[in-house]
Order: structure tokens, then sequence, then C-alpha cells
């Protein structure tokens, strides 16, 4: 029992006494718990046991005084590991979500303090991995857990390697538990000697999940624990109980931390200098007469001075507010220095009537927070908030700065009523029971302390810390649903609630949108809460809803100081296809802050917007007009950017930040080459320095680190030495450098971050991961690329929109030329008008102010004399149409020696013909001094586009201008004209371009651009035409690299609905938005009949009456896929007249049909000439022979024709054609048969024509497919493993995305058959399965074969190993020395297929499931 305290009178006899009894953390408050923990019987050296602690119980009276026990307690470290398993080789998906929801929900309430808890996911990769410190609440808990997905594999050592490098919080002991459902007998004993050292560090549990493995097969590692839990049988009781007695809690032996957090003196409690850790605590003490009576403020008072104020590690770091209906009591941070500080100043504390939430939360969001602002604030509270709303934004902020957390006093208080403000915690503390020690304990546990290791800022003076929030309401003005009454709520939600909680309306932009879309008031021109009212009772209702219109103009919107935007919009109406019209939109809005709906009504549900990408969404109920949610809900959805604004900028200083990101991974870079690299830094770069103080240096490999931030560096012998340092690492991890710079720099105001980025390596994904932090990066400076050596191309990161570029060449260096790059590249500037708003403008930038180019080679030994005058000729006579504005054209030669015509120097096109004639062949050329000339011209800051014209090759000069093109292709365009044969696009592979004509100009006349519109039918007997039509769109658009036809494309899709896809334009070579777009008419629903193109066509209409008829080219054509009879062909034929006479002039409109019953229909709407019939054609040759026919068409009377070899097809004359694939699904043998499959396809387009290949995917697709059970169990490769993607098993769910995977493979002249054997060989195969593998061949060479003669023993050990001969380029002999198990020789026609299909049963390795 605790000794009873006395009264306040004698409290300096128990200050006394306090040092005696108390070991406490001094860097932090350690999480303190009174935890009582069974024994492990099997292990009783396991656990400890923590001696319990009790109180008596008093009644409080307002006649008598309450005596308080001092409570001391032992400091208890539960650090805490939780891994998930996420791999579904074994275990059934809902089993998977099982193992989640066990987590989340149950074995979350026994976590203590989730910033002190460490969770992680594993497959076949460790992911959503969340450390230490990164998780403040059991929400942040949750959502995490929510982000994990499952995959394929089990890398558990992989996992454990990261368990055991944990550095964990106070030295405490870490509880890890790792949840595992398969066996890996190769990760078992990479494992023992982890599961040693996780041990030593606390304990290691296993809980067996599923079926497939047992506890003795763990048996190997020693763990501590093992649980094996019938994940079925719900009895989550036997988890919780498990985990409860097998925590190991207390401290490990600091000789294993890096850093020892644990005092061993009770002096260095009151030595904050000594101190490892800051913990800034605020609190808000009740002073409120209203409710809490005389003896109870007692109470709370001498909890303050004589319990809490034993747990404070420094009183400097505590600031006290005493508050009722003012704060009438204030001391700030560095105000008190002692605990006796502390105690006097609780001393001073008095009652006086009167309660004021909002006033004390404004005065605790003003506090001076020390230590990089990790704030935990406490607040006592007795009675009821009637400020409640206003309080909010307030609140919001307190979050934001650490933890927010309540202590309610008695009963007038209860937890729901703060839900509103979103705090961290609320506790109540019954003031008739006084349980000091749980107070002591939660208050503990909700400290947020850290570390002195924030990253030193840049800034030089002292500057004010702001949030900065830009916010835009989309207001629902539409009458076709909202009724006027509760239009009228709308507008009083915001007027009169909403208007409470907007921080800056400076900062507030005002849409509402009905038929038409109305920007009411814009960024600047509201300055109080009255403006915002007037302005939004001045909206009036329309019919009408262009949800799309609105998204649009916001997209348009320019940002204030590129600070985050939260974007709010009420919605009331239903609509799909407007919805459809806003998908891009709404991703746009969302990625530069947030996009929050607020539906109103019921005739639009938060479903029916998960087409869209939004960050928050919440239901306004418009008949109980309950607005405290939607209140709230707009606080905690509120996206701001942190700003630190100086008192005062210079704006004629300079101030250079620069982060040197340096890439470390030893992947590809030799330890010589890393070495020259950091020599290059060392003695070159580092002269751009001008101060090392502004100076850092970080570095990534498989992780990424923050080595030496800005502020770390003193000179530059520091900064050589810093970066002899940094060592070599495998992985390459460059989204996780970003990533981490953009969580860390910290900048002043008005000033920029230059950041450099070294990169020796390239993994799409890894791209595909940077996107957002390099836009941001980007945005508060530059953000150049450094790339190093060969691996890694430039193109390669344009996505992600870098400000400069530069190829650094190990064999080829100029240092001054480097070095030239790296002080160009810096931006030094201090703009002190950057926070002043931007005024808005809804007219949208022109298209471009666009100057043009010409650069051609006049090498005289590529080119005969009259060949290079037939090029000038077309130039002059035929390229020059495209010129709008001579002025703004320039013309160069690849002999520096002769004239250059420059931008304002050509006024007409007789100029520019005499211009283009009077250049002249010569036995000089270079190639990279031209494109460096090119790219120095001024287009004060219009877009250039460059053709250079190329006949011969040159691979120094290639390797020359690798700088140049990429500069030019961020300039506009680089578009490359390839002259006969002896340059190709792979001599151009190191080089940055937009584009690669290929012009064979003795066949060809001109150069054409054309534009193609298809629609698709998808009605409801379309079958396997829908992969015909689109193949057919695919062979048009992918023309373009094969001929001197540049196509453009559209395409949308009748079916169940409409699809528009916006009419969007796919520009040539952008195969990832032609596949983006091909999958959405593989969803759209089949129809249940006929279909019509009546409002497709009518949209298009109305749609070129918004867009430049410019982008349709000078050869607009419309294609029509018929595979029904078509509704309403009257009215399509109308409007397709209107848009010829009134928009399109030169449009022409071409039908394909696929059975001959829908002629008629067909040439109704086209005319008779304009029909193809798919059976005119051989099946193999049907998609080259249409677009060839469709390429014919453009031309017609146009007095051109196209460089592909002509032919003539007769519509009305029906060819014999071959037999179409059958589909019939058969019977399938393989469901007994624990067993997987495997791929892989030839893609090398040196063996197999275009039609040949399509073919061949078509067979895959429509018939091999039918043959299979569970796509889960399948894997894709391909001959080219560089560029076509590799599905994984696990990957592929179902068979639409089976034959997607299979459509969007892609040929190239590559091939690595052993490499490719190498890969199939690491595929992840379940113990007791086998692997059935069909490799799809049409050439291979004997030093292959050689090479693969072992690696092809070992894959066919895992089952059978299939070949399929496509073609007569190999004989089966020549595969005997590969041993393979069965082969078939096909020779490509569909009369074969069965045979095919019956080899494919026969050769299945089946382990028969018991």
């Amino acid at each position: 029992n605790f000794y009873i305290m006395p009264s306040a009178s004698k409290k300096s006899l128990i200050i006394a006494g306090v040092a005696a009894v108390i070991l406490l953390v001094g860097a932090a408050l350690i999480v303190v718990a009174v935890v009582e923990l069974t024994k492990n019987k099997n292990e009783p050296s396991k656990s400890e046991k923590i001696p319990t602690t009790s109180t008596t119980p008093h009644n409080p009276s307002n006649n008598g005084t309450l005596q308080i026990p001092t409570t001391t307690l032992t400091p208890i470290i539960c650090n805490m590991a939780i891994a998930v398993d996420s791999s579904i080789d074994v275990l059934p998906l809902y089993q998977f979500f099982k193992e989640i929801n066990i987590i989340k929900n149950n074995i979350s309430s026994l976590i203590i303090n989730f910033r002190n808890t460490y969770l992680a996911s594993y497959n076949r990769y460790v992911q959503n991995e969340y450390s230490f410190n990164s998780m403040n609440n059991i929400n942040d808990f949750q959502n995490n857990l929510n982000m994990i997905s499952p995959g394929s594999g089990s890398n558990l050592s992989l996992l454990l390697t990261n368990i055991a490098s944990l550095n964990p919080p106070f030295c405490g002991k870490i509880s890890t538990y790792i949840f595992i459902s398969e066996y890996c007998p190769d990760e078992i004993l990479k494992s023992i000697p982890l599961v040693d050292e996780i041990k030593k560090k606390g304990s290691i549990n296993f809980i067996i999940i599923g079926n497939r493995i047992k506890a003795s097969y763990l048996a190997a590692l020693q763990p501590s624990n093992i649980l094996t839990f019938d994940i079925d049988n719900n009895n989550i009781n036997v988890i919780l109980n498990f985990i409860k007695s097998t925590q190991s809690c207390g401290f490990i032996d600091s000789s294993i931390c890096k850093t020892t957090d644990i005092p061993t003196t009770v002096e260095s409690l009151t030595t904050p200098q000594s101190l490892p850790l800051d913990c800034n605590i605020a609190i808000g003490v009740d002073l409120s007469s209203d409710i809490l009576s005389p003896n109870y403020f007692e109470i709370e008072i001498e909890i303050l001075q004589n319990n809490i104020s034993n747990i404070i590690p420094d009183f400097r770091n505590v600031a006290l507010l005493g508050y009722n209906n003012d704060v009438t009591y204030k001391k700030d941070f560095q105000s008190l220095n002692s605990k006796i500080d502390f105690i006097s100043e609780l001393e001073s504390f008095t009652q006086k009537p009167g309660f004021n939430l909002t006033s004390l939360l404004q005065n605790l969001n003003s506090l001076n927070v020390p230590s990089c602002e990790k704030l935990s604030t406490f607040i006592f509270l007795s009675e009821n908030v009637t400020d409640i709303l206003s309080s909010i934004p307030f609140a919001v902020e307190l979050r934001n700065k650490g933890t927010l957390n309540f202590i309610i006093l008695g009963t007038g208080v209860k937890k729901v009523d703060l839900k509103p403000l979103n705090p961290s915690s609320v506790y109540e503390f019954d003031l008739a029971k006084c349980d000091v020690e749980s107070l002591l304990i939660y208050f503990s546990n909700q400290i947020m302390c850290d570390r002195k290791n924030c990253l030193p800022t840049t800034t030089p003076k002292p500057c004010i810390k702001k949030k900065e929030c830009n916010v835009i309401l989309g207001v629902d003005s539409s009458s076709d649903e909202l009724e006027s009454q509760f239009f009228k709520t709308e507008l009083e939600l915001l007027q009169y609630n909403i208007s409470n909680v907007i921080p800056d309306f400076s900062r507030l932009a005002i849409f509402d949108y009905n038929e038409n879309v109305n920007l009411d008031r814009y960024y600047g021109t509201l300055e109080s809460q009255n403006e915002f009212i007037k302005a939004i009772g001045n909206i009036t209702q329309s019919p009408g809803f262009k949800l799309s219109n609105l998204l649009q103009k916001i997209s348009m919107l320019i940002i204030p100081n590129n600070y985050k935007v939260s974007t709010y919009v009420l919605i009331s109406k239903y609509d799909e296809n407007e919805i459809l019209l806003s998908k891009d939109y709404s991703k746009y809005i969302n990625s530069i802050g947030s996009l929050n709906f607020i539906i109103l009504g019921t005739d639009i549900k938060e479903d029916d917007l998960k087409p869209l990408e939004y960050s928050n969404i919440i239901t306004y109920d418009l008949g109980t007009c309950d607005t405290q949610p939607i209140v709230q809900f707009f606080s905690n959805s509120l996206t701001c950017s942190e700003t630190c604004t100086p008192t005062h900028c210079n704006p004629n200083q300079k101030l250079c930040n620069i982060m040197f990101s340096i890439d470390t991974s030893s992947d590809i870079l030799s330890s010589d080459s890393y070495n020259q690299l950091i020599g290059y830094i060392e003695n070159n770069i580092s002269s751009i320095v001008t101060d090392f103080d502004y100076a850092g240096i970080s570095s990534y490999n498989e992780n990424p680190n923050i080595n030496y931030p800005i502020g770390s560096i003193s000179d530059i012998v520091d900064f050589k030495s810093k970066l002899k340092s940094l060592k070599q690492n495998s992985g390459w991890r460059l989204s996780l450098m970003l990533n981490d710079l953009v969580r860390n720099i910290n900048l002043q105001t008005y000033t920029k971050l230059n950041t450099f980025v070294f990169i020796t390596n390239f993994n799409q994904t890894e791209i595909d991961l940077s996107y957002n932090a390099a836009k941001y990066l980007t945005s508060i400076g530059t953000l150049n690329f450094v790339i190093v050596g060969t691996k890694p191309q430039m193109r390669n990161f344009l996505s992600l929109n870098p400000t400069s570029m530069y190829h650094l060449d190990f064999s080829n260096c100029d240092v001054n030329e480097l070095v030239n790059y790296f002080r160009n590249a810096l931006d030094c500037s201090v703009d002190c008008g950057k926070s002043s708003l931007v005024p808005i403008t809804t007219t949208p930038t022109a298209i471009c102010d666009l100057y043009i180019t010409f650069a051609i080679d006049t090498y005289d030994q590529a080119l005969s004399n009259y060949n290079f005058n037939f090029e000038k000729k077309i130039i002059y006579n035929n390229v020059s149409n495209i010129i709008t504005d001579f002025s703004k054209t320039s013309i160069f030669s690849f002999d520096r020696n002769q004239k250059l015509f420059l931008f304002n120097s050509i006024h007409n096109k007789y100029e520019f013909s005499e211009d283009i004639n009077y250049i002249k062949q010569s036995n000089k050329s270079s190639l990279s001094t031209t494109m460096k000339l090119i790219d120095i011209q001024n287009t004060s800051g219009g877009k250039l586009s460059t053709f250079i014209f190329l006949s011969h090759k040159n691979i120094e000069e290639i390797n020359l201008s690798i700088n140049y093109s990429y500069s030019l292709t961020k300039k506009g365009t680089l578009t490359f004209v390839l002259i006969g044969t002896e340059v190709d696009e792979n001599d151009l592979q190191k080089l940055t371009y937009s584009n690669v004509i290929y012009w064979n100009f003795k066949q060809c006349s001109i150069e054409k651009l054309h534009y193609a519109l298809f629609f698709c039918d998808k009605s409801h007997n379309v079958g396997n035409n829908i992969f015909d039509q689109i193949n057919i769109i695919e062979n048009y658009f992918f023309n373009s690299f094969e001929s001197q036809e540049e196509s453009f494309l559209t395409f949308v899709g009748e079916g169940k609905k409409s699809l528009n896809n916006s009419f969007a334009i796919i520009q040539p070579n952008d195969g990832n938005t032609l596949n983006k777009y091909i999958l959405e008419i593989l969803k759209l629903s089949i129809s249940n009949g006929e279909i019509s193109y009546l409002n497709l066509i009518k949209q298009f209409y109305n749609h070129l009456s918004l867009a430049n008829e410019d982008v349709y080219t000078n050869y607009p054509i419309i294609v029509f896929f018929f595979n029904s009879y078509l509704n309403d062909l009257s009215s399509v034929k109308e409007v397709l007249q209107k848009i010829k006479d009134e928009k399109l002039q030169k449009i022409k409109s071409v039908a394909i049909i696929f059975q001959k019953e829908y002629e008629n229909n067909a040439t109704f709407l086209v005319g008779d000439s304009n029909v193809f019939y798919s059976k005119n054609t051989s099946r193999k040759n049907m998609y080259n022979d249409i677009v060839l026919w469709i390429l014919n068409k453009i031309c017609e009377n146009s007095g051109e024709s196209t460089n592909s070899p002509l032919f003539t097809v007769t519509p009305s004359i029906q060819l014999t054609s071959t037999n179409t694939i059958q589909t019939t699904k058969e019977s399938k043998p393989i469901d007994n048969c624990k067993n997987y499959f495997t791929f892989a396809i030839d893609t090398n387009s040196d063996s197999l024509n275009k039609s040949e290949f399509n073919f061949l995917k078509n067979v895959i697709k429509n018939n091999i497919s039918s043959l299979i059970t569970n796509y889960s169990t399948v894997s894709i490769d391909t001959f080219d493993i560089k560029y076509n993607r590799w599905y994984t098993f696990g990957e592929i769910r179902t068979i639409e995305e089976f034959m997607m995977n299979i459509y969007v493979l892609k040929q190239r002249k590559m091939t690595s058959f052993d490499l490719l054997i190498q890969r199939l060989n690491k595929l992840p195969i379940s113990n007791g399965w086998v692997m059935s593998t069909y490799i799809f061949i049409s050439r291979i060479y004997k030093n292959e074969i050689n090479k693969s003669v072992i690696d092809t023993k070992i894959l066919k050990s895992k089952g059978t190993l299939n070949f399929i001969i496509l073609g007569n380029n190999i004989l089966e002999s020549d595969l005997s020395p590969l041993q393979p198990s069965n082969v078939f020789s096909w020779d490509l026609t569909s009369s074969s297929v069965d045979k095919l299909k019956k080899f494919f049963n026969n050769s299945i390795a089946c382990n028969n499931i018991n």
C-alpha cells in the first residue's frame, strides 16, 4: 500500500523524499505501465514478473481534505514488433484478410504505446515497413494495416534481418511476433543466426496460421515461443493470452543499443543538458469554478504538484497555462527551471467562474515550442465544451504538432463530447476513486519525445512558423436534384458553420456549378467571414450539372505560392458520364493537396464516386441538418503547407542550398568507377559550393541516408572527409531517397533547394514510386539528375520532369563542361514576393508559341547529290506547309562553316525555299556542334520543335550529343528523320528524343501525319471480335514505327453504356496510354442487344466545338466497326455530315464488318467503296491488310500515297478465308493437380512477323487460356526480359487479366534465352507442388543452347519442360541437348490449334492433391 499523502501544507517533505524512490528515464518519459505478465510454463525465464502496486480508494467530500498518494513507479518498457505474413502461396486469401483483422481489431488493444511499435509485412519482399516512432496512435496502426496487400513468396530471413537491425526505443526489450504460414527450408537455415540476435533484444515468438507448417518445422530456430493458431476457429482469446503471457518487458544490455537512453542517476532528471531526448509538454489546468468544487480543484493541483511533477524530465521544456473564462495564468517554455518552480507556479493558481476552451487552445498554439516542434499537450477539463466548433481549427493544429490529450475531471464531460476535436486520446479521471497510478501511466504513454537529431535548417535568421491552407469550394447550384429549401440548407451550412473553420479567407476560391461553372470569388478577393457569407448568399440555382467542367476549371487555377490546395466539392446528382469525364481532373486535383466530396441528399451514393481519385468523402443528411460532422470533416481533411516566414527578406540576397545525393549502389558501378565519381565531386564539382554551411550530403543504395544534413559541414576539408566516409552497398532505391529528402529537408522561406541526384541504375518501379517526391523537390527549387555510366539512359527519367539532366561518361568526361553544368543548374535566388497571392485567371494558356528548327545532314559521303537535292526539294515544297510563322523558323547544316539561318532572318515561304536551297554538301559534318548551336537559340519562352535530318552514322558524334538532346527535348520536341538505311533507331539509344521517323524518300513523296477515330462495337454478339477490333487499332497505331506515317488516334466504345475516353488523342509512341484505353474498352460491359453509335457521334460533334481542330491533322478518318445491326443509322449519318460540313471538312469515314450480313448497314452509312469485310483476306494477314486499306483510304483523292506496298481489296467479292480460331472449352484435367504453369514467349521480331506474333497471342488468349482453372498459379515471361513485364505467380487472378497480359506483349529485336531460363528457375514454388513450363520458341542459337544446358536441367526437374517450335527456323533435334520433356512443332495455322491444345493437356506435370 502507498503512504497517504498529507495536505498541501506538508508538500516540502514530499519533495525531499522523491529522489530516493524514483528511477526514471532522463531523456524522455519512458513508457510506464503496470502490467502483470504470466510466466510461460515451459520457459519461466522468458517473462519478467512485474511487482504490482495498489491504492486505497477514498471518497472525496466537499467537507474534508482529500489525501492523495504520491506514486513513484518503476519504468517498464514494452516495445513490440509485429510481422504480417502477406504471402498467399499457401494461405487462402480469406485467411490473409482474417489475419489482418485480428491484428487490427484485437491485438491492437494490447499495445501500450504505438510509438514503441514496429510493423511490417513480408512475402517475397519486406513491405509496408513502419519503424519505431512512426505511429502515434491506434488509427495510424490500423490505417497502416489497411495498406498491406497480398503477394507471393516468403522471405523470412530478409524480414528478420530488418528486425535484428532495429534500435529499440529507450534500450527496452522488444517482443517480436511473426505470423507465418509457409515452410521454406532454405529460409529457416538462413534465419537461425538472426533469431539469436533478436532474442538478445527481447523475445521472438512465432504464430503459425494455416495448415502448411508445423511447430516442429521451426524447432531449428529455437524461438522464445510458438503458437499454432486455428485462424478459422475465431477463438481470439487464445492469441491474446499468448501475447500477454509472452511479452518481454524491461531493459536490455545497453551495449546492444546504439544509443543508451537510460539515466544512471537521479540527478540526470534535473540536468537537461545531458538528456538525449526532448519532451516538450504543455499543460492546460482547469481553473473554472462552474463545476469543479474547491476540494476537487485542490485534488487537480496536488496531483500535478506531487505526482505528475515526478515524471517530467526537464521543466524547461514545460509550458503551464491556467484557464477559466480566459487564460489567466501562462508560463511559456524556458520560464520554469526546476520542479520547485513548477510547484510554486501551481500554488498561485486560483479558481474563477467561466470556461473558454477556444481561448486556451489558441494560447497553446502561440507557445514558442523548442526542440524541433514536437509537443505533447494535456488539457484538464471539468465541464462540457460549448465552443466546440470554434475550437476545431486550433485542435487540429495542436494535434499536428504532436499529441493533444484531454483529462476529464468528474462526470460533467463525456468522451463523445470531445469527438469533434479528434484528440489523440481522452482519459476519464474518476475524482471519487482517484486512481493516480493509472493516470500517471496514461500521462506517460501520451508524451511524444524526440531525439536532438532533427535536421538543421538553412535559416540564417529567425523565422515565424505558419500553416498556409489554400482552399477551393465547389458549390452545387444545380436545381436538377436539389430542391430550393435544401439548396438554402447547403448555403447556410457554408455560411454559418464551415465559415467558422476556414483558416484564411484570402486563400479561398469559390466556384458554383450547374449547366455552367462560375468563378464567384478567387484567391485574394476575400478578407473576412462577413465577405464570405455575402459571397455565398449571392449564389443562385439553375438547371444542369457539369461536374467535369468544374474540376477542369479548378485544375486550371494558378496555385498561390504552390502551396497545397484543399478542394471541397458539394454534389447532389449522379451522372455517370460526368463522373467518367472527371477522372483525369480528379487525379490532378488530389495530387496537389486533397480532393474531398460532401454528398447532398440521396440521389448520389459514396460508391458512385469510386471511379474518381479523392482523399475523403462524407454524406450530409439534409433531413437532420447535423452540421457538426461536416465541420469536423472539413477541419480534419484540410491539407496545408508548413511555411517559415523570415522577419525580413532581402531580394538581393543570394543563398545556395545544395544537397548532393550520391548513388552508393554497388549493383552496377565497380569500386574503381565509384571512386572516380567521388573524385569528380571532391576535386571538381565541390568548386560550385560558396558556403559549406548550406551544403549537405545524402546517399542511397538499398536504404537511403541523409548522412550529413545541410548545416553539418564546416568547410571544403570537412566536405571531402565526409564524402570519403560513404561506402558502397547493394540495392538501389531512388524512391526512398527522394521521399526521405521530402520528409526531412527544412528550408527558410524565400530560399530554394538545389538537389543533385547521381544515378547509376534504372528500375521502372522506382521511377513510378518517385513521381510525387520529384514533383515536390522541383517545386521548392531545382531537381537535377546526373546520369552516371551506361546502364541508365536520360529518357528513362523524363517522366519525373527534373529541372535538368546531365550524362557523365567516365570514358569521355570534359571536366570544365561538367563543372559548368552544375554551376548553371544552381538557383540561388531569394524571391521576396513569393508569399504574395498570385492573381487568378480562368483563361488557359495558348497551346504553344511555336518555334521550328530544321537541321540538315550535309555529309557528302552519305547521299548522292541527286538524293540530297531531292531531300531539299521535299523540305521546301512540302514540309514547309507545317510552318505558320517563318520568322520563328531557323535552318542549320551539319557543316559549321556554312551560313546559319536564324530566327527572324526568314520572312516567307520564298525566302525559306531559297535558304534551304543555299545549303550544300561538304566533307565536314558534326551532329553535336549543330545540336549545341540549336540549343543556345533564344525562343523567348516559346516551345521549340527541332527536326534533324540524319543520313549517316557517327557514334562519337552521337555520344557527344547526349546532353544536348535532353536539353532540346525539355524545350519542346526533338524529332530525328532517318534518311536511307545507314542509320537505325538503335544507334540513337543513348539520346533523348520525342520521335524517330524513317524516310525512304525513293518510295514516298511526303511525310504525313494522320488521325483516326475508331468506334468499337461491344454489342451482344461481339464474342472474340473485340480482340480483332483492338488488334486493328494497335496495328494502325504501331504502323508509325514501320513507315513514314505518324498515327494519332482516339477510340471509343458502345456497349451496355457509352465510353468516350474523353476523346483523348493518343500521341505516336505513347504505348502506355494506348494500353490504358484498351483496358477500358475490355472492361466495358457488353450490350444486351443491338447498339447505336448516335450518342457517341453526337458527343464527338460537341467535343469538336471545344477542341482545336488543328490537332486532328490534315488527314482525319473515322472507322466504324460493325458487329451487329446498328440502330439510328440515319441520325448517325446526319451528324457525320454535320461534322464534315461544319467542323472537319477533310474527314473521311469507313467501316469494317465482321459478318457479311452487316454490309448493307455499313454501306448505307459510309458508302459502297468504304466498307471492308474482314474475311476478304487471310486470317493471318488480316490486321496488316486492314490497316493498309485504311491508310490508302486516307490518301485517296489527296494526290499522295502511303509508303506501304499497295494492294487492292474489292469488298463486294468474298474470298475464301481460313477457319477462325475456336474457343470451345474442354475438360480440365488439372483440377486435382498441385501444379504451376509458366508461359515463356518468343518476342523476337527477327523470326516472327507481326501477323504471326499476333496470331500466336490470340491462340494463347482464346484457346490455351480456357484450359486453365486457377490463374494465380500462372506466370508469363518473354525472351525479351528487359522491356516486357514479367508476371509471377499470384499476380494474375482472372482469365481477363491473363488475356490482357498476353495482349500487351510487344516484339523487339532482342532475345536472351539463357537469361530467361535463369529467371524461370527463380520462380517461387510451394513445397509439394510442380511446374509445367511451356516455351514458345521461333529461333535459338547454338551458343545459347550450350549456356543453358544446366539451367534447363534444373527447370525440368521441377515438373515438365515443354517446347512449342514456331515456324520452320528450328528443328526438334536442335533442342535435344536441352533434354526437353516434350516438343511440338507448330506451323502457326488455325487448323492445328486443336493439336496444340491436346499437346498442352498431355504435357502437364501433376502432383495429385491429397
